[in-house]
């Protein structure tokens, strides 16, 4: 299903399916649900949003690192979350590329995936959420996690 914004900030919400999410010249929220999203938040500030398991991989399009943010609701993909407000790491690789014991977001630069692995360098496999442009100069600033 498309999904097209307009120029006034909103929150644009995908459906169970595969949607194309179109944000406009503002600061949009955009939110991937069921399906494979992809994502554009259009000109200014945004904020996409990834808290449902089902969303799969969605792709976005247009992330803008020190603009745009990542938000991710971690109890809906693993379940056994951290509680309280853990820590958590930034680390550039592929899909083992986690370190240490605390929740490690993962970006490969190399092709643009994305992962958060819950456990760092424990048992748990990383999870693949989204795909960004590859060699953006993605860092921890541009994310925030939800431990619940």
């Amino acid at each position: 299903m498309k999904i097209i914004g307009t120029e006034r900030p909103e929150t644009l919400v995908g459906t169970d399916g595969d949607d194309l999410i179109r944000g406009k010249a503002s600061r949009d929220t955009l939110i991937a649900t069921g399906g494979r999203d992809v994502l554009f938040g259009g000109d200014g500030g945004d904020l996409f949003m990834f808290s449902d398991a089902a969303a799969k991989c969605t792709t976005i399009k247009d992330f803008e690192p020190g603009e745009d943010l990542l938000l991710v609701r971690l109890v809906n993909y693993f379940d056994d979350v951290p509680g309280g407000t853990p820590g958590w790491t930034f680390t550039e690789g592929g899909k083992g590329g986690a370190t240490g014991s605390l929740t490690n977001v993962i970006y490969n630069p190399n092709n643009g995936k994305l992962f958060v692995d819950i456990d760092g360098a424990g048992s748990e496999t990383a999870l693949k959420i989204a795909k960004l442009t590859p060699d953006l100069d993605v860092g921890k600033s541009d994310f925030f996690l939800y431990f619940n």
